[in-house]
């Protein structure tokens, strides 16, 4: 890392998390990321990965690596959201996942992992608090110096709460979908 490069810490080595740390190493950052979990395991997840999202791996230079490991074509069929009866609510329009390709999400961590090349990813480093200062405490110990804290550690946000605004999750409200995607 050459002299000058800032020092970031990403608490939390989820999609979110190693997808920063990637990109943020790639742009010269000396960047470590920090994960509440001893070990990387199994998840029984997918992920549905739209066009958009692949643009956005695209800047972050990660849509090589995610293409790998994504179905390679669109799921077939009628999409859009059902109620528990089955009828629908809204119907998509076909052009709207015409780039949509699902992805097993541990397959995804472990491709966004890979791709993380030089950055440090420490397990076991259960964040306690993190401050605008940079200054984190995890274990009891205090983390310092580093000039950026990404808080990618999910809705229950430490680093979130440490930060001196309310920061707090708050319902955003509910907007009705637009009435010709309406179906009886």
């Amino acid at each position: 890392m050459g002299r000058g490069s800032i020092r970031v810490l990403v608490v939390g080595a989820g999609v979110g998390g190693l997808a920063s740390a990637g990109a943020l190493r790639r742009a010269g950052a000396e960047v470590t990321v920090v994960e509440r979990t001893d070990r990387f395991g199994r998840v029984g997840a997918g992920l549905s990965l739209f066009g958009n999202g692949f643009r956005a791996l695209e800047a972050l230079g990660l849509d090589t690596a995610v293409r790998a490991v994504v179905a390679p074509t669109a799921p077939e069929g009628q999409s859009g959201i059902r109620r528990p009866d089955g009828r629908w609510l809204v119907r998509g329009a076909p052009t709207a996942t015409r780039d949509l390709r699902i992805a097993d999400r541990t397959e995804l961590h472990g491709a966004l992992l890979a791709a993380a090349i030089g950055v440090d990813v420490r397990t076991g480093v259960d964040v306690a608090t993190a401050h605008d200062d940079g200054v984190v405490t995890a274990g009891g110990d205090r983390m310092g110096g580093y000039d950026l804290v990404v808080g990618a550690d999910g809705l229950r946000s430490r680093v979130r709460r440490g930060w001196p605004h309310d920061a707090s999750v708050a319902y955003a409200g509910w907007r009705r979908p637009d009435p010709a995607l309406l179906v009886d």
